[in-house]
């Protein structure tokens, strides 16, 4: 191969290279910090937190593990039943700091998990939904079946997993805390829990199937009112698995709901556009901003991203007049070269702005 024959490979790969790199560069790799990226540090310092909040619940406010345990996971998922408080001073300040500095970045991580989760459970019956609708609209791709019906499967699919979440906790409240004399600082003296009829009787706490379903909905949507919480052991423990998927569902369901209405409103505007499926004259006269009766592929294109919405005709018209800034010759032609100057005129003007 002749010394000119390398360096025309050799610019065909430098040209090939450049064309397969983004035109706007990407975000950079994470930042390490003792070894852990920052997803690995907003993972440590709400667990590190939380641990140390147990702690001090234990220690300086008395409390037993599992109801520090019950109260900071309460904090976390927004519910706030209210049926302990804190009385000393450092676990008030701690507290506050905990729910102002901890509880966006814990709240988001429970919540993207359970998501998961949950995306992962319903996926049988979007696959199922799919097979339908495959058989109805036959000759549609996988895709195209996903395009048009994503949207409706993963909002059924969100609410059967609300719905199960929310009739497994009414279920197990109804049963295992139908009247309870709870323990510790909750505990009614003078109830006896041998029974339901001598529990109720001798002033214990009752869940119907009422206030079971109460209860479970309130929870779930963190409005948490507290007439109603966890009284048992077990109850407690329950709860502790159960608000964080209950919350996380719930999120799920509500962003399901909205994506699927403004996905189909955007159809349908889409679709109304679309139905002119022809450009008038003065519209064309209005894209050929040279005047020259042909449109240019970037004329074409600015006048898509504009009809669908992309960017304003402010921003087009705005770049448009940078275009002709740097086209000084007015040739619809630009160099690199004509860049540089045109990058030179914007620091002067700069410096002069500045002095």
């Amino acid at each position: 191969m002749s010394a000119s024959d390398k360096l025309a490979s050799a610019g065909d790969e430098e040209l090939s290279e450049s064309q397969s790199m983004p035109l706007l560069p990407r975000v950079s790799e994470e930042k390490r910090y003792c070894g852990l990226t920052m997803h690995g540090v907003a993972w440590m310092v709400p667990l590190i937190y939380s641990a140390l909040g147990i702690m001090l619940l234990m220690f300086v406010e008395g409390w037993p593990l599992l109801t520090s345990l019950y109260v900071m996971t309460q904090v976390v998922t927004t519910v706030g039943y209210g049926d302990f408080t804190v009385q000393s001073s450092i676990c008030k300040v701690y507290l506050a700091f905990y729910a102002v500095i901890v509880l966006t970045l814990f709240a988001y991580y429970i919540n993207l998990c359970w998501e998961s989760i949950a995306s992962q459970n319903s996926e049988v019956l979007r696959r199922y939904m799919r097979s339908i609708e495959g058989t109805r609209d036959a000759g549609l791709t996988d895709d195209e079946l996903r395009e048009k019906y994503g949207a409706f499967n993963h909002l059924m699919s969100a609410l059967l997993v609300f719905t199960l979440t929310l009739a497994t906790s009414t279920v197990f409240f109804r049963f295992v805390e139908h009247c309870s004399c709870s323990y510790g600082l909750q505990s009614v003296a003078g109830c006896e829990d041998s029974d339901f009829a001598t529990c109720s009787a001798t002033g214990g706490y009752v869940k119907g199937w009422v206030e079971s379903f109460y209860m479970s909905a309130i929870t779930m949507t963190t409005v948490g009112f507290g007439d109603f919480q966890a009284r048992t052991h077990v109850g407690r423990i329950f709860a502790i698995i159960w608000m964080p998927i209950g919350v996380a569902v719930t999120a799920n369901l509500v962003g399901a709901f909205a994506a699927c209405f403004f996905e189909e409103r955007q159809a349908n505007f889409l679709s109304a556009r679309d139905a002119v499926d022809h450009i008038a004259f003065a519209t064309f006269r209005k894209i050929d901003r040279d005047g020259t009766g042909l449109l240019t592929r970037g004329e074409f294109l600015s006048y898509m991203l504009l009809k669908y919405g992309g960017v304003s005709e402010d921003l087009i018209n705005e770049i448009n007049n940078e275009y002709d800034k740097i086209d000084v010759n007015k040739t619809n032609q630009v160099s690199y070269d004509m860049v540089q100057r045109r990058q030179k005129s914007l620091r002067l003007s700069r410096a002069k702005m500045r002095s």
